[in-house]
């Protein structure tokens, strides 16, 4: 017993409370010092009165809830996939976009026939070498997409898809169901978006007198004045992006270029969400855990062959602003 060292009571033992039993009440433990003293070799019984925890288990419960628990590795557990054939043919074009277009820079990477997904992710891994900086990466990344679809089909998207809510709830649901061989798992979920400056601007419906300031007065600061070989949706693109480079450069410990401000946007709060309205959209595609950035195990091709060049292509090539917020602690996005 808890009392007893082969059958010998012994008058040391602790009095406190074990792990692996309840604590003794005060009458049992004065009965178990009265029996030692008389020389018992047996135990005193414990009293049958359940007694309340001690301080001592107590402080040990409180102690032992407050730890922090371990972050969770994601790296731990790697995830399995089984690439169809289609899945491996559409690998295949996207790693022969890159080959070709670092092969224009006197690049050259051999690639075998049909390609796996860690022959993509040797690829991109190539394209942060021969001395390319992040924008040239990203740029490399965009003619790459720019490539792999034709301009009369582009146009034909632009058309058919301007900015809506319509187009971005068609959009992430066919993201979410066509790139899983890319990202992995992915779902489509709601959230409250804030309207961007450009369709703001246009629900507001202007009349063309205001669009036309009166003589003598200023224009509406509403309403910004653009360049008529420039359309809303880029110029307004142009800004996102060079503040959410300026954001990247804050946050991985490098100053941006261009004119310093007293504020910095941040992933938290990116400036483009800070015009117009607010509404529920089913437009948010939730990547679970990306499959390019577990493969890859890097930050910089996140950064700048993922989220920077599918953000420009998005906005640039497709008329279509897309914002991508990676998260490194689970490698979800």
């Amino acid at each position: 017993g808890r009392w007893c060292v082969n059958g010998v009571p012994q008058p040391g033992a602790c009095v406190g409370f074990s792990p692996l039993s309840r604590p003794l009440s005060k009458r049992s433990i004065e009965a178990s010092a009265a029996s030692i003293e008389h020389g018992s070799t047996q135990p005193a019984p414990e009293s049958s009165a359940k007694a309340p925890p001690s301080r001592v288990s107590l402080g040990f419960r409180l102690l032992h809830k407050q730890q922090p628990s371990k972050p969770v590795d994601p790296f731990a557990t790697k995830t399995v996939y089984s690439d169809s054939l289609l899945d491996r043919t559409f690998i295949t074009i996207l790693t022969r976009s890159l080959q070709h277009e670092m092969a224009l820079e006197g690049q050259h990477v051999p690639l075998p026939q049909l390609c796996t997904y860690d022959d993509l992710v040797r690829a991109s891994k190539e394209v942060m070498k021969f001395g390319r900086s992040p924008a040239a990466q990203a740029a490399l990344v965009r003619r790459c997409l720019s490539n792999l679809v034709r301009n009369e089909l582009l146009a034909v998207y632009r058309l058919a898809f301007p900015p809506s809510q319509w187009t971005a709830e068609v959009n992430a649901v066919i993201a979410a169901q066509s790139f899983k061989w890319l990202v992995g798992e992915t779902e489509v979920q709601s959230a409250v978006i804030k309207l961007g400056e450009y369709e703001a601007t246009r629900l507001s419906r202007p009349t063309s007198a205001a669009l036309t300031p009166h003589p003598g007065r200023s224009p509406s600061p509403n309403i910004s004045a653009t360049p008529a070989s420039v359309s809303p949706i880029q110029a307004l693109s142009s800004r996102e992006q060079t503040q959410d480079s300026a954001a990247m450069a804050t946050a991985m410990g490098h100053e941006a270029t261009g004119a310093p401000g007293p504020e910095r946007p941040t992933f938290a709060t990116p400036a483009r969400h800070t015009f117009g309205p607010e509404r529920v959209q089913h437009s948010v595609v939730k990547i679970k855990k990306c499959r390019f950035l577990e493969v890859s195990g890097c930050v910089g091709v996140c950064n700048n062959l993922c989220k920077s060049a599918t953000e420009g292509f998005f906005a640039n090539n497709l008329q279509l602003p897309l914002y991508m917020k990676p998260n490194f602690e689970d490698l979800s996005c």
